[in-house]
């Protein structure tokens, strides 16, 4: 079986979503080669913004959470919320850190057991052209000819799913229906997928502790 995940699959793993477990067995069974799992070059390196983007919230949030609780630390009524401010805090701070580690060490997992679609000439330029066939946004544009120049050049394996939480990216019909036509379809959930994997007898392992 050849499954094709994106940058949702990813962060799921990374930052132990609401599908980890069943994102957890599907890595495994691929570490396993009961199947072939493949991963745009794009969707490794574009949870690196997502990260960003949500440190960049948090320490925001952190401070305004400190200059509020300072305020209120002046009234004697609320002279012991500095302590519980720092506490606080100091969660933001090294929920940061430890995000970015199991990031890094789920996107060195994934190199060692997926396909890595490659990010080159001709996905960008067709990345140009989907933008205006499938109205994509840009970033739904190059996954989508990554997954689409992977399941072209390896046209062997009859059951070919591409897994993706993108709903309004990837579940539209016109979408759908193209993959379709290269024989792959498209699971909302990871779960799903793996319902459908253990229908061919591969990856029954237990569920992650």
């Amino acid at each position: 079986m050849m499954l094709l995940v994106e940058s949702n699959f990813v962060i799921e793993l990374a930052a132990l979503q609401e599908e980890v477990d069943e994102a957890e067995l599907l890595v495994q069974s691929a570490e396993r080669r009961e199947h072939r799992l493949f991963v745009p070059a794009f969707s490794l390196a574009e949870p690196f913004e997502t990260y960003a983007r949500w440190s960049k919230q948090r320490k925001q949030s952190s401070n305004d959470f400190a200059t509020q609780l300072r305020q209120l630390a002046r009234s004697r009524d609320h002279a012991d919320l500095v302590n519980a401010s720092q506490t606080i805090i100091a969660v933001f701070s090294s929920s940061t850190i430890v995000q970015s580690k199991r990031l890094n060490q789920t996107l060195a997992r994934l190199i060692r057991c997926a396909t890595v679609l490659p990010l080159d000439e001709h996905v960008i330029e067709r990345s140009i052209e989907a933008q205006n066939e499938f109205d994509f946004e840009a970033q739904d544009a190059v996954v989508f000819a990554s997954v689409e120049a992977g399941l072209r050049e390896d046209d062997d394996e009859d059951d070919r799913l591409f897994i993706t939480r993108d709903r309004s990216g990837f579940l539209r019909s016109k979408v759908v229906e193209h993959f379709r036509g290269l024989r792959c379809d498209v699971v909302p959930a990871i779960g799903p997928a793996l319902g459908r994997m253990k229908q061919t007898g591969v990856g029954g392992g237990a569920r992650p502790a």
